[in-house]
């Protein structure tokens, strides 16, 4: 095939992507170039195009009576989770931020309130 394994080793993710471009301009339903590059996607972590990559893989695979076993559905499933831990990654950083804002925002608001507070005499207790 055009496309080769060794070009599928960690690492080199735009060449692979490079290769897999050129393999599909052959052969538009080439599953293993959308394999590759599938992989290649999510190594360099654009989720997005590696899901599209692995859904046209499998759909390649499934109209050429391809068999894979569970390899291609598998690498979806493992791209989708890897979206998704990286999206809670960055909402929990966001929410860590916004807390801290609004932390810093309230100790200002008290000590601003604090400074602004009129000093109450001290009661004397006149009773004993």
């Amino acid at each position: 095939t055009v496309v080769s394994t060794q070009s599928g080793h960690y690492g080199r993710g735009d060449r692979v992507i490079r290769d897999c471009k050129l393999a599909l301009e052959i052969d538009k339903k080439m599953t293993k170039a959308h394999f590759f590059m599938g992989q290649a996607l999510t190594e360099l972590e654009r989720y997005n195009d590696a899901i599209v990559a692995f859904t046209l893989a499998i759909e390649n695979a499934k109209s050429q009576k391809q068999h894979f076993g569970d390899d291609l559905h598998m690498a979806l499933r493992k791209t989708k989770k890897k979206m998704l831990k990286k999206e809670e990654e960055k909402r929990l950083a966001e929410e860590i931020e916004l807390q801290t804002l609004l932390n810093k925002l309230l100790i200002n608001d008290l000590e601003k309130e604090k400074r602004n507070r009129p000093q109450r005499p001290l009661c004397v207790d006149t009773t004993a």
